[in-house]
């Protein structure tokens, strides 16, 4: 896939960070919330474990949200991508989920965002920024087929165990 070097502009930068979670939301940890509400429901889970389950599918969900090729369902709608600096092709899968690590200071990041459009906080050190691409004129299919088409490797597997670490924190975490 061919990316410009062309800049975010600070509104869309802005815009693209509030509605990354509230697509993923809708298009991906919804769904995912459908197949655990019958085990809360039908009493087979925990009021306490039911939350803890929604936490880790919103968590999972929004680290992994770029991991098809550095393009997450809003970046697909708005035209932008997720590229290494360095060559402007998409970063490994690792390097996606490493990213959105910092979902913890979401707040910070916006204001950060108004400063610096084409990077996070997290970018100065993965190497990567935000570019301009070619909008999707089916953003949820190709989104789809990119998932489909990552073969299962050393990386997959890292990036899989490091969601199911973050899955055990989340569920042996007291609070």
């Amino acid at each position: 896939m061919f990316y410009n070097n062309t800049s975010i502009r600070p509104v869309d930068r802005l815009i693209l960070l509030l509605a990354d979670p509230l697509i993923n939301a809708l298009c991906l940890y919804l769904p995912l919330l459908v197949l655990i509400y019958p085990l809360f429901f039908f009493g087979f889970i925990t009021h306490y474990a039911f939350i803890k389950c929604n936490f880790f599918l919103i968590a999972a969900t929004y680290l992994n949200k770029d991991i098809a090729g550095g393009r997450s369902l809003a970046k697909r709608f708005m035209g932008y991508a997720v590229v290494k600096q360095s060559n402007g092709k998409s970063p490994s899968m690792a390097t996606c989920f490493l990213r959105n690590i910092t979902f913890p200071i979401y707040i910070i990041e916006l204001i950060y965002s108004l400063f610096s459009p084409s990077q996070k906080i997290i970018d100065h050190y993965t190497k990567t920024q935000i570019t301009q691409t070619v909008k999707d004129s089916k953003p949820i299919t190709s989104f789809y087929n990119d998932m489909k088409n990552i073969s299962y490797t050393n990386e997959t597997r890292e990036v899989i165990g490091l969601t199911v670490l973050l899955f055990l924190l989340v569920l042996f975490f007291n609070s």
